[in-house]
Formats: structure tokens, C-alpha cells, sequence
């Protein structure tokens, strides 16, 4: 090709792209992708449109699955429960003493009165 030839094939590209409108530059993308598309087989395609909500859904159902088997198992075990075996038991001292002094007031009531 001549160096006159290109520069005039430039000339007329850039005045064909300032005269785009937005529907010529619509059709051409859309042009665009069915050429692209038509490359790829079609199980491509429909496997794509599945693998969204299939991911979706399994990923939920994995989810589901962790927090049946979480509530199910409980959170608590023997070695891991929230209050230990001495603090039970300074409670339950707490409310024998409580009863007690309890008692000595009823029965200081009693014999006053």
C-alpha cells in the first residue's frame, strides 16, 4: 500500500468514527458479540447460564448444611462450656448461704414476734 493510500483509508476511518450515532455504535457491539459467541460451542453457553445458580445453590446448601450439623452437635461440650465446674459450684454455695441466712431472718421474725 502507498503512504498516500493509508493516510487517506485514516482520514475517512476517523471521519466514519466521528460520525457514529449511538444505534450504529449499539448494532456494532452487539455484531461484536454474536461473532464472538458463534466461536464458542454451545454447551459453552448453556453450561455458563447453569453455573451461576448452580455455585449458587450448592453454596448454600453447604451452608445450611454446617449450621444443622453446628446446632445439631451443639456448640457446647464437656471441656468447652460456658460457665466451668468451680464457678457452679460458688454459686451454688452463694444461693446455700443466701437460703440460710434466709432461714436466720424467718426465724429471728419468729421468736421477736
Amino acid at each position: 500500500m502507498s503512504r498516500m493510500m493509508e493516510e487517506y483509508l485514516q482520514r475517512q476511518l476517523r471521519s466514519a468514527e466521528q460520525d457514529l450515532t449511538d444505534d450504529k455504535v449499539r448494532s456494532l457491539r452487539q455484531a461484536r458479540i454474536k461473532a464472538l459467541d458463534s466461536h464458542r460451542k454451545p454447551w459453552v453457553n448453556k453450561l455458563r447460564n447453569f453455573m451461576w445458580p448452580a455455585t449458587s445453590m450448592a453454596s448454600a446448601c453447604a451452608l445450611v448444611f454446617v449450621l444443622i450439623i453446628n446446632l445439631d452437635t451443639g456448640t457446647l461440650t464437656d471441656n468447652h462450656s460456658l460457665v466451668s465446674d468451680q464457678q457452679l459450684e460458688e454459686q451454688l454455695e452463694i444461693l446455700e448461704d443466701l437460703e440460710f441466712y434466709h432461714w436466720l431472718a424467718e426465724d429471728e421474725q419468729r421468736l421477736r414476734g
